[in-house]
Formats: structure tokens, C-alpha cells, sequence
């Protein structure tokens, strides 16, 4: 479903190229690369707020982007008075009035959501309220409340302690078959991400290309492919 051909990844020169790949609906990816190699700006590019260089991306842009694709940053500190059923519900805005005002279906594409990711009990709770991790998975549903096809998640581990973060990975999997979702996320956790996801890209820091590994790749070529060259 999203196709790269010969795209070169970076703002003003090449950060890292990628020939052919060929990612699909019903996958999570884990994008590992070095820092300042360009991860942002590969899930910038997707989004289309940054260009390709050069190359194609198959992905039929729209007007309405974000009915196509939803974003995770790694960190949301939570916003006084806003509760996590309505924060998740500020996904539904690609499709609202401009008064923001939530139709039935809306209301029950949320409730829906809010009962997927077992966070009933977090609805009436203000998002500062959250933990870290409570945060995370309600930014996760106000992702999937924009019901697109791509969900990218920029570091979304970064904040959280080891037991959230295998429950958001292992939520991010489900979600990917049962939804039918593409969901790419970028993490420094390898070793972790690598027992919980299949699927694996990775920013080759000699060659400046994207792999896409086979789910068999081990942890220590990933790190001699991602980081070789650099004294750990």
C-alpha cells in the first residue's frame, strides 16, 4: 500500500536513499537508525509535510491528509480539563463540522475505541491526571479515532517504563492485524522491539540506504548495520 521507488530521504541533501520498498496494510514496523540519521524526517516525508528529494512515494495523497494518515508523537503531557474520552475524540475533527461538534457515529466510533483499548475506566479522568503510559495509549486512540490506513509513531517508547512498553507494543500488533492497519513506529529500544514486532527497517548508516529485514535478522547485525562506524 505504500510503495518508495528510488526516494531519497532529507530536507536540502540526501540523508539516506530508499531503492524499493514496499510496505503493507496489516504490519507494524520498527524503524531503527542512529540518531540524526533521519527517522523524523522519513515519517515527515510520508506525511507529506516534507518532499522526497527525489523518487516516488505510491500513496494517493488528498486534500484531507489527515484522513489518510494519523500521527504519535512520543510524548503528551496531557491539557488541564480535557478528559481522555474527549482527547480521543479530538480524532474525529477530519470529519466533524467547524464547530467540532461529535455526531452519533462519532460517538460511538469513540466508545468503541475507548472499549478496544480496555481504558473505560480513564474516560472521565483529565489527560493530566494520566500516567505516562495511560497518556501514550490514549494518544494511540485518538490515532486510531481518525480511522486511517497509516498510523506513525515517532519514539513513542521513549518515556515509558518497561512494562508500558510492552504493553503498547504489544497493543500496537494487535491493533496492525486487527485493524488492518500500516503502523510504523522509531525506536532506540532494539532488542525489545525485535522480540514484540516482525517486521524491521532499518537506516544502513554505512551505505545511507533503508532495509527492509527479514524477521529473522539478529539483534547484533541490526546494531553492525545501523550503527557501524560508531564507537558504542
Amino acid at each position: 500500500m505504500l510503495n518508495f521507488q528510488n526516494v531519497h530521504i532529507g530536507r536540502i541533501e540526501t540523508l539516506f536513499k530508499i531503492s524499493n520498498i514496499q510496505l503493507e496494510k496489516g504490519k507494524l514496523y520498527t524503524l531503527i537508525g542512529k540518531n540524526g540519521i533521519g527517522k523524523s524526517t522519513f515519517l515527515n516525508t510520508i506525511m507529506g509535510t516534507i518532499p522526497p528529494l527525489k523518487g516516488i512515494i505510491q500513496l494517493k495523497y488528498t486534500l484531507q491528509l489527515n484522513k489518510q494518515i494519523a500521527f504519535v508523537a512520543s510524548k503528551f503531557e496531557g491539557v488541564e480539563f480535557l478528559n481522555t474520552r474527549e482527547y480521543i475524540a479530538l480524532g474525529r475533527a477530519p470529519y466533524t463540522n467547524f464547530l467540532g461538534k461529535l455526531n452519533n457515529d462519532d460517538n460511538l466510533i469513540v466508545d468503541k475505541i475507548i472499549k478496544l483499548l480496555d481504558i473505560q475506566h480513564l474516560s472521565a479522568i483529565d489527560t493530566t491526571k494520566l500516567s505516562d503510559g495511560e497518556r501514550q495509549i490514549a494518544s494511540i486512540g485518538r490515532a486510531l479515532a481518525q480511522e486511517t490506513e497509516i498510523i506513525l509513531l515517532d519514539e513513542p517508547l521513549a518515556f515509558l517504563d518497561y512494562e508500558n512498553k510492552i504493553k503498547v507494543l504489544n497493543l500496537l500488533n494487535e491493533i496492525s492485524k486487527k485493524e488492518n492497519k500500516c503502523i510504523i513506529l522509531s525506536s532506540h529500544d532494539i532488542e525489545l522491539c525485535l522480540r514484540h514486532t516482525k517486521e524491521v527497517l532499518i537506516i544502513d548508516n554505512k551505505n545511507k540506504e533503508l532495509i527492509l529485514a527479514d524477521q529473522n535478522i539478529l539483534l547484533e547485525d541490526i546494531v553492525k548495520l545501523a550503527f557501524q562506524g560508531i564507537n558504542l
